[in-house]
């Protein structure tokens, strides 16, 4: 019968449109199934990156420490810790007197916040060395004279130390670079930040030798 020939038809059709959905719906729910896959591992991949920008902005700072002086220098070195709830205090890690040739190294150990890594130097109760690691921004020096370098983020636990006079406010620096100041135009210092390592960034500092004013190193 005609009619039933196109039922046929039309009931042949309507399968095989539903056979063809249904292999759509196979196929996409393959892909589908990739997705959460490939999604993990993505965000795994985003987890590496983070950890690793992480370490790089708060690896901890080494100073290695040598005197240009013609006679003995005594000094105390130590890092700023997080005590109390404040971003800087000082922590004294030892003192030293270093004579003509000697030279120490020593490292800031990491602090409770890693907010930010710092290490100083107080060099004959007159020159203050900052050092620091920020969570952004190149790691650098600070230096004061006749007391402590006084900024926005004044460590208050070193309240038995005076505010100095503001040499180098904040200054980055990149590996391999060398700056030398004039203090006062009589003692010349110079700090150089070496190639980093995994867990460090690493600063040499020459202590200052005082010197005749308008005097410099050969």
């Amino acid at each position: 019968m005609p009619d039933d020939d196109a039922r046929e038809r039309l009931e042949g059709a309507a399968a095989g449109t539903t056979r063809r959905d249904a292999l759509a719906t196979l196929v996409g729910g393959a892909l589908l199934l990739g997705g959460p896959a490939d999604s993990v591992a993505n965000r795994k991949a985003k987890r590496r990156k983070q950890r690793r920008r992480k370490i790089s902005r708060t690896r901890e700072i080494t100073v290695r420490v040598a005197s240009i002086s013609l006679g003995a220098v005594t000094l105390d070195y130590g890092y700023y810790d997080e005590r109390h709830g404040q971003i800087l205090c000082c922590a004294k890690l030892g003192s030293a007197t270093l004579y003509p040739g000697q030279n120490l190294t020593f490292s800031a150990p990491r602090t409770a916040g890693n907010v930010q890594m710092n290490a100083w130097v107080w060099d004959r109760e007159k020159y203050w060395f900052r050092f620091y690691n920020p969570a952004v921004g190149l790691p650098g020096v600070g230096i004061a004279v006749n007391g402590m370098l006084d900024h926005e983020e004044s460590p208050y636990c070193c309240a038995t130390l005076p505010w100095g006079q503001t040499v180098e406010y904040e200054r980055g620096m990149k590996p391999g670079q060398t700056l030398t100041w004039n203090i006062e135009n009589r003692a010349w210092c110079q700090v150089t930040r070496s190639t980093d390592t995994a867990t460090h960034k690493r600063f040499s500092l020459w202590l200052p030798d005082t010197v005749a004013a308008s005097d410099g190193p050969d």
